[in-house]
């Protein structure tokens, strides 16, 4: 857009120009052969505008319609150029122009950003509920069964066997408890998870501490007199037999000599042959070499234990021994 110039001022004391001198105005903008032009402002007054140009044949008319005058600098041309930017769709005067927002338009603005907000984020929510609870990503792909001593193993497999293909989040212990509890050597489970998709339970089985005569066979049981496995020959029988049969299993009886033969040592109670309750609730085991062990009722068992395991370790000193009395740990007898 061409820029108006301010009118010339004569210089001190001297003539304008000889291409000044003679202007030859025509209508909105008029030229001289010297190159001198005359641009009338909006109220009509004429201003010269000096044009540095070869001769008078290349200057042409400014076309009113398409320039506009620009103001002078200051307050009036900032508004120019505000004017200007509003009418050419520009600028940040657009938004004014069109209108501000309202307070109710603002409020449902937010309204629809937190709406979107939320909608993304619970898609989110759902998307991760299912891939860690329902994708078949986290899939059992292998059970591995670990601890299976007293315990079919290929059993334990097959009451597992509902848990392949189920999410590893979906799996607790007491649902693998529940599937494999029925099993009477298992006492409790320890589940875990690979990142191989591999779902490893470890059992925790009951420990046989006796034996039963039950027929041509013996059974092991716990202390709690549990069967836990049946056995035909007596050479495999790790722990005492206690005397009574089947039918002692669940008496106050049974229970009292389980708890003495829970508190001997491993050492110890390898050499435990058999044991028996009398019917005033003593105990009284036979080691190996027919040696009998007067143990009295259950109290005190561990001081009872760590004496009774002390004097059969010093056979040596004390010479051959027919009877182990500790029913008095403190003052044991030996006969």
């Amino acid at each position: 857009m061409p820029r108006s110039q301010r009118p010339h001022q004569p210089r001190p004391g001297g003539r304008r120009p000889a291409a000044e001198e003679a202007p030859e105005p025509a209508g909105t903008g008029t030229h001289s052969e010297h190159g001198t032009e005359h641009v009338s402002d909006p109220e009509g007054r004429s201003e010269p505008v000096k044009v540095k140009v070869n001769n008078g044949s290349k200057v042409s008319e400014l076309d009113g319609d398409r320039y506009e005058t620009v103001p002078t600098g200051g307050g009036k041309f900032s508004a120019w150029r505000r004017k200007v930017q509003v009418q050419s769709g520009k600028g940040p005067s657009n938004r004014k122009r069109g209108g501000a927002l309202t307070p109710e338009a603002r409020k449902a603005r937010r309204r629809r950003r937190g709406l979107t907000g939320a909608v993304v984020g619970l898609v989110l929510v759902v998307a991760l509920v299912w891939a860690i609870f329902f994708s078949p990503l986290l899939a059992v792909r292998t059970i591995d069964v670990q601890g299976a001593q007293l315990t079919d193993e290929q059993e334990v497999r097959a009451q597992l066997s509902r848990f392949e293909g189920v999410p590893m989040t979906r799996i607790s212990e007491g649902q693998v408890m529940d599937s494999v509890g029925s099993l009477p050597q298992v006492r409790s489970v320890h589940v875990m998870t690979m990142p191989d998709n591999r779902l490893v339970v470890q059992l925790v089985e009951r420990v046989p501490v006796a034996a039963v005569l039950d027929g041509d066979s013996w059974s092991l049981v716990d202390q709690e007199g549990t069967v836990l496995r049946t056995v035909t020959d007596e050479e495999d029988l790790e722990v005492p037999v206690v005397e009574g049969g089947p039918d002692v299993l669940g008496t106050d009886d049974f229970a009292t000599v389980a708890q003495v033969l829970s508190t001997l040592p491993a050492g110890l109670l390898e050499q435990v042959g058999s044991a028996r309750a009398e019917s005033d609730s003593t105990v009284e085991l036979e080691l190996d070499g027919g040696i009998t062990v007067r143990w009295g009722d259950g109290t005190q068992g561990g001081l009872k234990a760590e004496v009774l395991a002390q004097l059969v370790d010093a056979a040596e000193q004390t010479g051959p021994v027919g009877v182990y009395d500790v029913s008095s740990p403190e003052h044991p007898v030996l006969d």
